[in-house]
């Protein structure tokens, strides 16, 4: 949806910091909430955990999996808040069945149950996870469009992560609103595709508005990522997220 050089490192590191911070939070005593080991963990987890994101919604399924690999071998070496393990065990389930995926809508799904995990672990530790989205389309054409629709799936991606019930509804809400013009494209056949797309934005729309609980969020939203993939596996010049953190 974007180049490599875009915004790339914007997004996650802005995320990471956030995350860091408020995981700092969470309820233990005054020396260990502030443990440098802990947000380095975190912030590790976060540096495979959105590149695995992206590399599902390109379509690369080879760079999914070996993010995937890491996050499994990564193991935390300080203490975390109560409970936290049991989600810490089903986040590394799904970073396994990514491994496993054979489809890029298997991986999709994985991906985003995965995620979804997280958000389920932010909420019962209490930690509140704001993101950096993707700035509002200033062009049109297809560049714009490809821009709205990366900020619509950030929306989705936050309500995911947070979780945040309201970014999850703006998301819908701004797949709604997303549309690519026919008249941008180059062919009738890239015509009647905008088209197709057209569509089933309209009905991944639907599907994520009437989504509620975090398994039926985490559904639509491997479709969507599905959906993305599919597009820049077919049209290899778009090149799609890559939001790889500087070392």
């Amino acid at each position: 949806m974007y180049g490599r050089s875009g915004r790339r490192t914007a997004v996650c590191w802005a995320f990471t910091a956030l995350w860091a911070f408020s995981l700092a939070l969470v309820a233990g005593s005054a020396r260990e909430r502030s443990t440098p080991t802990r947000v380095a963990f975190m912030r590790g987890h976060l540096a495979e955990a959105i590149p695995l994101h992206d590399a599902v919604a390109r379509g690369d399924l080879a760079a999914a999996r070996t993010h995937a690999r890491t996050l499994l071998s990564r193991h935390a070496d300080v203490p975390f808040p109560t409970g936290s393990v049991v989600y810490f065990e089903l986040l590394k389930q799904s970073a396994a069945k990514v491994i496993e995926a054979r489809s890029i809508e298997a991986a999709g799904r994985s991906a985003a149950t995965m995620l979804s995990r997280c958000g389920q672990c932010h909420l019962a530790m209490h930690v509140s996870v704001p993101m950096s989205l993707s700035p509002e389309a200033r062009v049109g054409g297809v560049v714009g469009g490809m821009m709205d629709h990366q900020r619509a799936a950030d929306l989705l991606l936050e309500g995911l992560l947070s979780p945040s019930d309201a970014q999850w509804q703006a998301g819908a809400g701004a797949f709604a609103r997303t549309r690519l013009e026919p008249r941008d494209m180059p062919g009738g056949k890239s015509r009647e595709r905008a088209r197709i797309a057209n569509a089933l934005l309209q009905s991944l729309a639907s599907a994520a508005t009437g989504a509620q609980r975090p398994p039926d969020r985490a559904q639509v939203y491997g479709r969507v990522l599905a959906t993305c993939a599919r597009c820049h596996q077919e049209h290899a010049r778009i090149w799609g997220p890559d939001r790889l953190p500087q070392r």
